[in-house]
Order: C-alpha cells, then structure tokens, then sequence
C-alpha cells in the first residue's frame, strides 16, 4: 500500500520532474491568472497540444507551502480546471499530494474536489461525478486516507497521460457545475443530492470495476477482476429485493465489500466476499467480518460470500461459534449464482 508523505526535499524533485516532462515538446506563453487570493499577471504558461492540456508551475513554494502545478484543458484561460498542487510541508489542507511505495517511488495523488471560489465542488459528489478514476486507500500513519493515484513521477508518459485524464473529467465536472439545474439532476442520478443548496455527496453503492486489467512491474500482469463480478452480481440480487446496501468506507477507513442497512439507518447485514478458497484467505475474511461488525450495535448478521471452505472443519467450528452465515456461490465464466440466498437475508 502507498504511504503519504510531506518531505520537501521529494516534493521538490517531484515537482521539478513533472514540470521538465510537461515542458517537453510544449509551446510556452503567458497568461493573467486569477484565483481567491488574487491575481497572477504574466504567468508562465506551457501548452501540450497532443495532450490537450496547458499548465503553470510555480517556481518555488507560495506562502502556503505548495508548489503550484495548475492545469487547464486546451487554449490558456484565467482559471485552471484544476489545481494539483504538491505541498513541502505536511497540509491536508492541499488536495494535491505525495505518496510512496514500499520500493520508494514516488506517486501524484489529488483528493478530488474543486476550488477555486466559484463553481466549487466537494470531494463527495466530486467522487460522486467522476469516470474513469476510483480513489484508493493510502496509509497517513495510523489511518487511512482516501486519494486519486495519478501516476509514478518516474514513468512521466503515463502520469501525463492519467493527468490529462483527470483534468478533462475535472473541467466536465466544473462545467457542469455552473448550471445549477444539471448539476442536480446529474448529482441525484449518480445517488448525491443538494440540500439546503449544498451539493451532497451520497452514494452508497459504486460498482467495482470489472473485466481484465493490467499492472506493470518488471513485465506486464493481466489479471481477471473476479472479485468485481462478484460484488455486481450480489448487489444486484440485493437490488431486486428492494434493499438498501452499499459499500462505502465505514467511519474509521475500513471497507466492508457490501452491507445491507434498514430504514433507519441501521446496518444489518455484512458481507464479505472471497475469490480463494485457501486456509489463509478464509481467516482473512473471518477476522475482517468480526472486525467490521465489533462498532455495530446491535451486531449485523456476518456473512462469508466465497465458492468453498477448507478441508479443516475447524473452519466449521470457528464459524459456526462466531455465528457466521456462509453464502455459497458459483462462476461458469459468465455467470455469478449464489445458494439459498433468502435463507441468508
């Protein structure tokens, strides 16, 4: 898991690293910028055209301690989309952020959200709205915290390329955001909400994503997103039963994989799902149940959502003592089924 930091040494190296890939090949010229705390004449300001993209780096930290790295779609305007700026102290004020891996390289993250005075948006419909990108947990010493990884400083192709990605949503974001009747009806749709004419961000439930994927390491890795077909295919069955459930972070950071609540509110089924059916696997999920459920009162119902136990009925024990349901299921290559699924509900 990556970890945040807030060295000023790395975000230094980090900043100047993302502006020389940026200036590659960019066309440079200046512009007035503006923002809450004022303006910016003359700015310098570089243009990517393959990447649709200008952007202004400041040359060294502001008096908030953040080395600006402001970001706009196509021709230079006075506002950015979207500022990721990198601070050199520690500031969750900044949504912009560093991360590194267990190896020591360095990652971009943004939590989302945009400022910037006028047609501002929360992190929470932010997360809401967006497509493409999914925030991941990151370690911030004895918590954690959730964050948009952007890309490795060191593999500046793909990090421009994310980059570019993001700061497109971000500007459909904004632009949304000025209308107020769209950017409600858009917001309910997606499952936020606007009260007493705040923008609310209320999703409970967003699908995993699914389908193969890839990582690089020293050679590429394809992978296939089981879990995630899994999940669909049990909130879907959740959904035809008219139940409330979802899947968002409990208070303290941790993820059940789905949950069922009650009309008031009340969390009263907890489901977690596994791929493996391993001795090690299978103890990850008992103890991630009991942990989910210890800050529920009164106690949900734990359920185990995996295609088999281990050999040991020592399992059996343990289960059966801690009064743990086990819901079976089965995965013909297309299609997730699941057994005696209103016995567990």
């Amino acid at each position: 898991m990556l970890r945040l930091i807030s060295e000023r040494t790395i975000a230094e190296r980090a900043h100047a690293k993302l502006k020389a890939s940026f200036q590659r090949g960019a066309a440079r010229t200046t512009q007035t910028l503006s923002t809450p705390g004022g303006q910016i004449p003359d700015a310098s300001v570089l243009v990517r055209r393959d990447l649709d993209l200008w952007a202004h780096f400041g040359s060294k930290p502001d008096r908030r301690g953040l080395l600006l790295c402001w970001f706009g779609v196509g021709e230079p305007t006075w506002q950015p989309s979207i500022e990721i700026n990198i601070p050199v102290r520690r500031t969750l004020y900044c949504y912009g952020q560093l991360a590194v891996d267990a190896d020591g390289n360095t990652y971009v993250l943004h939590k989302g959200g945009l400022g910037g005075g006028k047609f501002t948006v929360a992190p929470g419909p932010f997360g809401d709205l967006i497509e493409g990108f999914e925030r991941e947990p990151i370690e911030d010493e004895k918590q954690q915290r959730e964050f948009y990884v952007l890309g490795r400083v060191d593999r500046s192709a793909r990090l421009l390329q994310q980059i570019s990605e993001f700061v497109h949503e971000a500007r459909r974001i904004r632009e949304l955001r000025r209308n107020e009747r769209r950017f409600a009806i858009e917001l309910k749709r997606v499952g936020g909400a606007i009260r007493k004419g705040k923008a609310i961000g209320g999703q409970e439930y967003k699908d995993e994503k699914v389908g193969r994927g890839s990582y690089t390491v020293e050679r590429e890795v394809q992978f296939d997103r089981i879990h995630g077909r899994v999940q669909r295919a049990l909130a879907g069955e959740l959904s035809k039963r008219r139940l409330k459930y979802g899947n968002r972070r409990q208070k303290h950071g941790l993820g059940p994989d789905l949950y069922v609540k009650d009309p008031s509110g009340r969390t009263t089924h907890l489901f977690e799902i596994k791929v493996g059916q391993d001795s090690q696997t299978t103890f990850t999920a008992l103890g991630q149940l009991l942990v989910y459920s210890a800050d529920e009162n009164p106690p949900p119902a734990c359920t185990l959502v995996t295609r088999g136990l281990p050999r040991s009925p020592q399992f059996q024990k343990a289960i059966a003592k801690q009064s743990i349901q086990v819901l079976r299921y089965s995965f013909d290559g297309r299609r997730i089924s699941f057994q005696d699924l209103d016995s567990i509900l």
